[in-house]
């Protein structure tokens, strides 16, 4: 089965099927435990504990940020710390998914009408992310 087929089965409602079926495919992470997805307020307690590790690995590398010179390659120079830091910083990522699935699962919130509006206000901001010209 190619993977678009897949991805169009899962397409139906259930994202945990979807993911898993990214997964599988090399094109997604692993799915989340659809138990974890029980609990809204334990979602967004989990995301709460992302985002702190991820804003402080954020600092770390911009800090490491200043100890490189021009051309030196990162991944030489700070080894395992670098691949440490990228991954609280995709665990945040997959945080906000899970707190998204839950609230939409536990609280019927529409996910496409959030994805809308996020898009819309996007576009109207004119590409500027907090200040800074895109």
């Amino acid at each position: 089965m190619s993977s678009d087929l897949a991805i169009q089965w899962c397409e139906v409602g259930d994202s945990t099927a979807l993911d898993q079926i990214k997964h599988i495919y090399g094109i997604g992470l692993p799915a989340t435990d659809p138990r974890l997805l029980v609990s809204v307020e334990n979602q967004l307690l989990n995301f709460i504990e992302q985002s702190t590790q991820a804003a402080d690995a954020a600092k770390k590398l911009l800090r490491m940020s200043t100890e490189l010179r021009y051309g030196e390659n990162p991944q030489k120079k700070f080894g395992s710390q670098l691949l440490e830091m990228a991954e609280q910083i995709l665990d945040v990522d997959q945080a906000a998914s899970c707190v998204l699935e839950s609230m939409k699962q536990n609280w019927n919130l529409d996910i496409e009408a959030v994805f809308r509006s996020w898009t819309q206000e996007a576009l109207s901001d004119g590409g500027c992310y907090h200040g800074f010209q895109l």
